[in-house]
């Protein structure tokens, strides 16, 4: 299941129907609102898998594509005064299957349009779509559950030092030397072919325990070096790069993902590096049926990608509007045949001048 479509709204700022595909790349000029878009997706993920207890005053609406290419729509209000839900209302394909109004101490579910409403009486500060345990007869609110419990998130420009996968953002797994620890033979030999493909020459990557601790640590052979590298040694975009690559190859080898979603993509890598790095990524997770949602304002990877791949983002005042291919194809297809560069595209007046 993947996110098709995303809303969210507060008293200072709001993004209306962001489209989403299967893959995504959000550009647009710094302040636009890129990584605060990525920070609510981020926030809502938390909200359902309750690693976040306390509601502020805020709203969304999203709208979800299931396997069976059925739609969801899950729209959820809260009030940070009294910590409480406002609304909460589910679509199955257009149809409420749930429903909860604020004042009301219960809220009303079903299966389809065709079956009778049960009644539930959660706490006002508890969701009502975490409030049932009853996957089979209500197997709507369990997708959208699982989707949230298999969303994860890395942020590009923090991964240096190997301090990365902060555990605000997302659903952190552990620090990278762990999984890749955790990977299996096969699956280290794909790690270190990767990096050889996007630039650094590398023979073999090594887990190593410290003594001292109880930290793992990884130690690079690089082609030509004599020595092993220490990975707190190694240049930042390379640091970065191998941490991505570790990342992808656990989550998709090793747990079931739905969505990926990583800030400052390419933040710090040259213009071979980080458009291999994209190119890899990209394909990566298309083969694997993931959904990547990638913030940037890297032009070497704006450039080299498909431009139907970009979510351009502009900002009026508070609010946040993308373009798109969904929501505008003459425009993205007439762009196609003007010779400019996907990059010219969002940084120059092209898209105001032609709406």
């Amino acid at each position: 299941m993947r996110i098709k479509s995303f809303s969210y709204k507060e008293d200072s700022w709001e993004i209306k129907d962001l489209n989403l595909e299967a893959i995504n790349l959000l550009v647009g000029q710094n302040g636009t609102g890129k990584s605060r878009t990525i920070s609510k997706i981020d926030r809502f993920v938390k909200i359902l898998t309750q690693q976040e207890k306390r509601f502020e005053s805020e709203e969304w609406s999203i709208e979800f594509m299931t396997i069976e290419n059925e739609i969801l729509r899950y729209e959820l209000k809260t009030l940070k005064t009294k910590n409480e839900v406002v609304k909460e209302i589910l679509f199955y394909n257009n149809d409420i299957i749930l429903e909860r109004k604020r004042g009301e101490s219960t809220f009303k579910i079903r299966k389809d349009s065709k079956s009778k409403w049960d009644t539930y009486s959660p706490p006002s500060q508890k969701l009502a779509i975490y409030s049932i345990n009853d996957i089979l007869k209500y197997p709507q609110t369990a997708q959208i559950l699982n989707w949230a419990e298999n969303s994860y998130g890395f942020e590009f420009s923090f991964a240096t030092k190997f301090a990365f996968l902060r555990g605000e953002f997302l659903n952190v797994t552990g620090d990278i030397p762990d999984l890749f620890d955790l990977l299996s033979k096969k699956q280290r030999n794909t790690v270190i072919e990767n990096l050889n493909v996007i630039g650094f020459k590398i023979d073999d990557i090594e887990v190593k325990n410290l003594p001292s601790s109880d930290k793992n640590f990884l130690l690079i052979n690089e082609k030509d070096l004599k020595y092993l590298i220490y990975h707190d040694d190694l240049s930042q975009g390379m640091s970065r790069a191998l941490s991505l690559i570790i990342y992808i190859e656990y989550l998709i080898s090793r747990k079931n993902p739905a969505t990926i979603v990583i800030d400052d993509f390419g933040e710090g890598l040259d213009y071979i590096r980080a458009k291999e790095l994209g190119k890899l990524a990209f394909q990566r997770c298309l083969k694997k049926n993931v959904q990547l949602i990638a913030t940037t304002n890297d032009s070497f990877l704006i450039d080299v990608i498909k431009i139907d791949y970009l979510n351009i983002l502009k900002r009026d005042g508070k609010i946040v509007t993308s373009f798109n291919k969904t929501n505008n194809p003459k425009l993205f297809q007439e762009f196609k045949y003007t010779g400019l560069s996907n990059f010219d595209f969002f940084s120059s007046d092209y898209i105001d001048s032609h709406l």
